[in-house]
């Protein structure tokens, strides 16, 4: 993937949400060797291949990613501080448990990614691809989605405070179980949401009502029938 050029532009409301991360102070490119790899400071990395690597653990601080390949790779009880992703490949990354400040992703790919019981705060998703990916029992605290598809993506038990998602793709993404708190759907796809009687403390737009009534109506056994009128 060839990486953007520059920051993409959000809605007034997304850039007021999440604090950036501080960039490398220089910028110093590494090729890390991933059998020995336990911390990444102030660096810059272009087109790596840490596919499939294991790297539970890994301290990441004042880290710039550039088209890196973190296919498969397990990075269970990473720290994630002031990193930005651009045109990354997380397909497949597991990172259980990691804890992530001031972390930006944008035009990345991370088809099934896991961040299941993670601590996030203070994150920018921004045209990304993240079908299928695993939230579930994370804590999300001032982050936006925007302009990306989370298509199944599972936020089962997680915890959401001022959070943002912007025109991103939620088809039949699962909120069961959800705690929210000051988060708000601003023009998304939101069919066949699952969960959506858990969405208490969300505010929606009204384009979004329709679809999430039809959820709620299924979720609660209600039948929208129309009778016909020549019968």
């Amino acid at each position: 993937m060839v990486p953007p050029q520059g920051r993409p532009e959000l809605s007034e409301a997304a850039r007021l949400e999440p604090v950036p991360p501080a960039p490398p102070s220089s910028d110093t490119r590494v090729d890390p060797d991933a059998t020995t790899l336990t911390e990444l400071d102030d660096v810059t990395l272009v087109e790596t291949d840490l596919a499939g690597a294991e790297l539970d653990d890994l301290r990441l601080e004042r880290v710039a990613m550039r088209a890196v390949s973190l296919t498969g790779a397990d990075m269970s009880d990473a720290t994630w501080r002031d990193v930005r992703c651009d045109a990354c490949e997380l397909s497949g990354l597991v990172a259980p448990k990691a804890t992530m400040h001031r972390v930006e992703l944008s035009h990345c790919r991370g088809m099934g990614l896991v961040l299941a019981d993670a601590a996030v705060r203070n994150l920018h998703v921004v045209e990304c691809r993240l079908d299928g990916a695993n939230f579930r029992a994370a804590r999300y605290e001032k982050c936006v989605f925007a302009r990306s598809s989370l298509v199944d993506a599972d936020f089962s038990g997680a915890q959401l405070t001022e959070a943002v998602f912007e025109e991103c793709d939620l088809t039949r993404a699962v909120f069961h179980n959800v705690r929210c708190d000051e988060v708000r759907f601003d023009h998304c796809t939101v069919e066949g949401l699952r969960g959506v009687t858990h969405l208490s403390g969300v505010t929606v737009t009204t384009d979004e009502v329709l679809p999430l009534a039809i959820s709620a109506f299924a979720a609660i056994g209600i039948v929208v029938d129309d009778p016909d009128d020549d019968g």
